[in-house]
């Protein structure tokens, strides 16, 4: 471990020249983009010559002890894409894929982390696909982050920033079509409502529906409607209230099994469209889904500012004949399935409220956050009891459909109701303009009803770091952090609540970001402990223990550059040796699921500068992942997959043109697992082509 810390440490000397140029000469300023807004440029994020900073608290990434990623939207767009995982291919240490397309599934740094999603510094409350159109960028926090964004996992977590109103009028709309009976509008207009420029607002809109290559599937259906208005009601203090709604019909893409794609079966080999669910009652996933709130600034004094998070959210799902797989049997050709319906209405409401203070005692500059985040969730869902019987065999290389008989279900109701009360304090204390330590801690009280009275869960966390600046723009940092996650309904042997799960990390790291945006590179180092982690019981039957422990150690690699006039360059790369430590029913020294030991990507670009061609784009990339295990207990691993993308792009006036190539080399791959049951596969090649105007 010292030993990749020394070798990270001296690899400082070879960016010298590169820090050295950027210091010494004036910060370009970034390219003219019409009516677009000069923020973005080229996928990487930048705010005219100010670096990027931490969303929460507004302090530089620079000076930031923690692995902070940032993608822009305008990246996720020139690189075609539908689902949030597959934007997240371009950031170490996360890897994707999972249950369905219709989740975003992902992993950072080997642990789940998925169900933790923030969107706009909030939790979530739902994870099924964000439509990725909606997407100002996207923050990936690596490592435990609690301290500022509550429960979740240790690997990080993810904060979706919306789109918001802007201080320029522009209209784009664009449309898509293609492969698997694709096709997708989107428009995004913005206007300055009055003539000081103080108020303004933002309608963005997308209709998406895209197919499938499995038989029978007809994919998914989404309308999304995004207002947003921004009031600057004076020179201290401006609000900007931001509102969505996402009605969606997803049938979904079923899971198939390993047995005849990547492992033998004596019967041969599968097809990739085989589809295993009713035909004439296909699986569906209706969602409505509503979100309304605001984020609020204000100045208070000349050194405190007032800041304030709130959002309401309802969802509402309906699941119908979604069959799962059961058993395979001996023959290894005859599946068995059950059927499972759900109901479900989702409330939540979530208020973080956080005093900033910016002040100085002496030489050392101070930034003070005291913050509390409230956070109340109720959910009523109706479960269907019964699908197993009567059993439905059927027959993988002889599929007869006849055999899917709708059984009779029972509903069961159930009810659960939370809220939450956290206090967080985080000092930053900036010595000479080049060291800054920070010192932080949370208490999360969580109380959790599930019919059988309440349970209430308490959490301490803390947050340590060391930063320092070589020069502006090259610092290094370490940090320790730790994360907690209530293990909610789970129980003891004397029936009490188990523990929260917790998280340890130490981690130090190098960054380097050029104030003209060219250079963006984060060099890290973890090691990373899952603690309290629930094992099963022998007696009493369906009680846990807490001695579970796994850990992650790795490194990272993570670059966003533009090297020359035209050339874009987004690259990562990871190592991370995660496995088991203790547990009463894994075997010690498995790897968590899904979790690669080494990935890489890359996406680079280029536009012509000069001639009749001037401003044709073309980009090639792809992600590689080694093999993963496939389910908890390590009985089988999924190949390791390479998977490539390209992308074509022309600009006439204020038309623009887009073709994009996914899986270039038909790679059919095993992306994701939870079984040997149930493995989710790549999308053959597919093109789509989009046309696009700015008003």
């Amino acid at each position: 471990m010292w030993h990749c810390i020394r070798s990270l440490l001296a690899a400082s000397l070879s960016v010298a020249t590169i820090q050295n140029a950027s210091a010494q000469t004036a910060p370009a300023q970034p390219e003219e983009q019409g009516d677009k807004k000069p923020a973005e440029l080229g996928g990487i994020i930048v705010v005219g010559t100010v670096d990027v900073k931490d969303s929460k608290t507004g302090t530089s990434l620079l000076d930031v002890p923690q692995n902070i990623q940032v993608l822009s939207g305008q990246l996720m767009a020139e690189q075609g894409i539908s689902v949030l995982e597959d934007g997240l291919r371009n950031v170490a240490g996360v890897s994707v894929g999972g249950y369905a397309r219709a989740y975003d599934f992902f992993r950072i740094r080997g642990f789940e982390s998925w169900q933790y999603t923030q969107l706009d510094g909030l939790p979530r409350t739902v994870s099924l696909n964000i439509e990725p159109n909606a997407l100002e960028q996207v923050e990936v926090i690596k490592g435990p982050a609690s301290v500022l964004y509550g429960r979740g996992a240790p690997g990080g977590v993810v904060n979706l920033v919306s789109k918001r109103p802007e201080s320029n009028d522009f209209a784009d709309v664009s449309l898509t079509g293609g492969s698997f009976d694709t096709l997708i509008g989107t428009a995004d207009l913005n206007k300055v409502l009055d003539d000081s420029g103080n108020v303004s607002g933002r309608l963005n809109m997308v209709y998406r529906r895209e197919g499938s290559h499995i038989d029978y599937t007809n994919g998914v259906e989404r309308l999304y409607l995004a207002p947003s208005l921004r009031w600057a009601y004076s020179d201290d203090g401006e609000i900007t209230f931001l509102s969505s709604i996402t009605k969606e019909w997803n049938q979904l893409v079923p899971a198939q099994p390993a047995s005849g794609y990547i492992l033998p079966n004596p019967n041969g080999r599968l097809p990739r469209s085989l589809y295993i669910e009713d035909p004439d009652n296909p699986p569906i996933v209706d969602q409505k889904h509503i979100t309304t709130g605001y984020e609020w600034k204000a100045k208070v004094s000349d050194v405190i500012q007032f800041q304030q998070n709130l959002r309401f959210t309802w969802t509402d799902l309906d699941w119908r004949n979604i069959y799962q797989p059961l058993s395979l049997a001996p023959d290894q050709r005859t599946l068995t399935v059950y059927d499972y319906d759900l109901d479900e209405s989702r409330r939540a409401f979530a208020v973080d409220t956080r005093l900033i203070g910016d002040f100085s005692t002496g030489s050392v500059s101070h930034k003070l956050t005291v913050g509390h985040e409230y956070r109340n969730e109720t959910d009523d869902r109706i479960d269907y009891l019964g699908g197993f019987f009567p059993p439905i065999q059927f027959d993988l290389f002889n599929p007869d459909y006849r055999v899917f008989v709708r059984p009779t279900m029972t509903p069961s109701p159930s009810n659960t109701d939370s809220h939450s009360h956290a206090l967080y304090v985080q000092e930053e204390a900036t010595f000479s303009e080049r060291t800054t330590v920070t010192l932080a801690g949370r208490y999360d009280r969580v109380s959790v009803d599930s019919g059988t009275g309440w349970v209430t869960y308490n959490s301490f966390v803390p947050r340590f770091g060391l930063n320092y600046r070589f020069t502006p723009v090259l610092s290094a940092y370490a940090s320790y952090s730790e994360s907690f996650n209530p293990q909610i309904g789970l129980r003891d042997k004397n029936l009490n609540p188990i523990e929260p799960e917790g998280g340890r990390q130490g981690e130090v790291g190098m960054k380097l970001a050029t104030a003209d945006g060219r250079y963006n590179l984060t060099a890290s180092i973890y090691d990373l402990t899952r603690t309290n982690v629930a094992t099963a019981r022998v007696t009493p039957p369906g009680t846990y223990d807490v001695s579970g422990r796994q850990r992650a150690r790795g490194f990272e690699l993570d670059s966003q550059i533009r090297p020359l006039p035209g050339l874009q360059l987004v690259a990562s790369f990871a190592y991370n040796d995660a496995k088991v430590l203790e547990d009463n029913t894994l075997p010690v020294g498995a790897r968590p699921l899904n979790a690669p030991k080494y990935s890489a990507s890359v996406w680079a670009k280029y536009t012509l500068q000069e001639g009749p061609l001037a401003g044709l784009g073309m980009s090639l990339g792809g992600s590689h992942y080694s093999n993963q295990a496939g389910d908890a207990a390590n009985s089988f691993f999924l190949p390791a997959y390479t998977l490539l993308n390209a992308n074509l792009s022309y600009e006439i006036g204020r038309t623009w043109m887009q073709l994009n190539v996914y899986n270039l080399t038909n790679k059919y791959a095993a992306v994701g697992s939870l079984s040997p049951l149930f493995v989710t596969y790549s999308t053959p090649r597919a093109v789509r082509f989009t046309v696009g105007y700015r008003l």
